[in-house]
């Protein structure tokens, strides 16, 4: 009879006794331990097949004729699995909150409610500090020196006792010391099953400036012309009329709206859609914005760095819009800077220079005023479109390596092949310098229409109609018949 192996029991045995110790030792971590020495469980296994090898040949018994069977082995791969997604998910733990999921009770049981209120003299000028991290927020200016509070504390709970419990064991704490106020919803201290969220109304002095800090629910502000700091976890955020600086940080967020902020502007971590418009100051957007964005009437600067792009813009008069996918700029003010993985670019009606640098994605640009300034644009795979006026200056280079071009624009451009490439060059004038290069696509250059403008010319008598034609050597004003 082929003699039977004692490594899978004894291995069974060990992680049995590894899961009582958890039992009658709470506080000894077995899931740590597990995390971290989870490949121990292969060596001892191993070295007991050894152990057991050895002692059937000093023996002289038969050894076993396979060294590990086809079942053991898919057992080592589950635990290679298992063991490395364990070590994996204990060194990132900070995007697992394990803390947060729902509780039975949230789930299943019914809602009881418990109004909050409260009302204070804080000051023109006060520091708000808010502390809510289970609900909704919503924030009004007004012109007083006062701060109120509206509000609705929700318990999911299975009974009213126990959601009476949970209600005096969070009590609101609103304090002023000085210009500092401090409100905090206390949600996160009750102790039973129960799930507590706190959603308010906020009306405050509308020169406060506001620090707010949640894990979940969302935050609407308008009206404050102090300034404005939000930390959350996973919060919708939507802010408007802010007279100073705007500063949000977030986990996870389904959209940030920011419209109508005289100071900067400043989005940190990770959320769906962004929508910031009307800005007088600099907008910076770090981190991974996986839906639509926009930005829309930005006076300084723009910058925004994410795993897959890093663009800079000058100003924005006009609006970009842009996904994972694509990036389109409608009358942008350069220098205009723009790296990007995996993005099909659009580009219309911008000054200044303008630097492209695309590793796979189509590139069309439109430049719509005059005079141009320098532009280059790489795209290693995609195509490349241009449309330069009749009247510009410039010197272009073209180039690709693997494809065609088309001169649309005519004389002077001259084109030529190269091996399985082509290349384009000409210039007009004393013009900046324009290169275009892929390494995998076709490149067309066509002539663009010189950008007209209506306008209305006022006299004596009835208005008549004008057009302004922007030339290289400035503005035209030519009036109709």
């Amino acid at each position: 009879m082929r003699p039977r192996s004692l490594a899978g029991p004894l291995v069974v045995i060990l992680i049995g006794g590894l899961f009582l110790a958890n039992n009658l030792w709470p506080e000894l971590s077995i899931r740590h331990l597990l995390t971290i020495y989870w490949p121990f469980l292969l060596i001892a296994w191993g070295a007991l097949r050894l152990i057991e090898v050895l002692v059937h040949a000093f023996a002289s018994r038969q050894t076993p004729s396979q060294g590990i069977s086809g079942g053991e082995w898919l057992l080592v791969v589950l635990i290679c699995l298992i063991g490395s997604g364990g070590f994996w998910a204990s060194r990132h733990a900070h995007i697992f909150k394990f803390e947060s999921l729902p509780k039975v009770a949230e789930a299943l049981g019914q809602p009881f409610d418990y109004p909050i209120s409260g009302q204070k003299t804080v000051g023109k000028k006060p520091h708000i500090v808010i502390e809510n991290l289970r609900g909704t927020t919503h924030i009004a200016a007004v012109d007083s020196d006062e701060m109120k509070i509206d509000g609705r504390k929700t318990v999911r709970s299975f009974l009213q006792s126990d959601a009476d419990q949970a209600d005096k064991q969070t009590p609101l704490q609103f304090t002023v010391d000085g210009d500092q106020v401090f409100l905090n919803t206390n949600v996160e201290k009750v102790t039973g099953d129960q799930m507590v969220r706190a959603d308010l109304e906020l009306t405050v002095p509308r020169g406060a400036d506001i620090q707010a800090h949640g894990r979940s629910g969302d935050f609407d502000i308008a009206g404050i012309s102090g300034n404005v700091t939000i930390t959350s976890d996973n919060a919708g955020v939507r802010l408007k009329d802010i007279g100073g600086d705007v500063r949000v940080t977030t986990r996870k967020s389904e959209s940030v709206r920011v419209d109508g902020v005289k100071g900067l502007v400043e989005l940190h971590g990770k959320g769906g859609d962004v929508d910031v418009e009307n800005i007088a100051g600099p907008v910076t957007v770090e981190g991974a914005y996986t839906g639509d964005q926009k930005y829309a009437k930005l006076a300084k600067p723009l910058r925004v760095q994410s795993p897959g792009t890093q663009l800079q813009v000058e100003s924005v008069p006009g609006e970009i819009t842009m996904d994972l996918s694509e990036l389109t700029g409608v009358k942008l003010t350069g220098p205009i800077h723009l790296e990007a993985r995996a993005k099909d670019v659009r580009l219309e009606d911008f000054s200044q220079s303008a630097n492209l640098s695309i590793e796979k994605g189509d590139i069309s640009l439109r430049p719509g005023r005059l005079p141009l300034a320098k532009i280059d644009a790489h795209t290693h795979s995609g195509d490349l479109q241009i449309a330069l006026p009749q009247t510009a200056s410039f010197d272009l280079t073209a180039t690709t390596a693997r494809g065609e071009i088309q001169n649309q624009f005519g004389t002077p451009l001259k084109a030529t092949t190269e091996g399985h490439g082509a290349k384009l060059r000409g210039a007009t004038g004393a013009g900046p310098a324009i290169t275009l290069d892929t390494a995998r696509g076709s490149i067309t250059v066509e002539r663009g229409e010189l950008k007209l403008k209506s306008t209305v010319v006022s006299g004596d008598g009835p208005p008549e109609k004008s057009v302004t034609i922007e030339t290289p050597e400035g503005a035209i004003k030519v009036q109709k018949e």
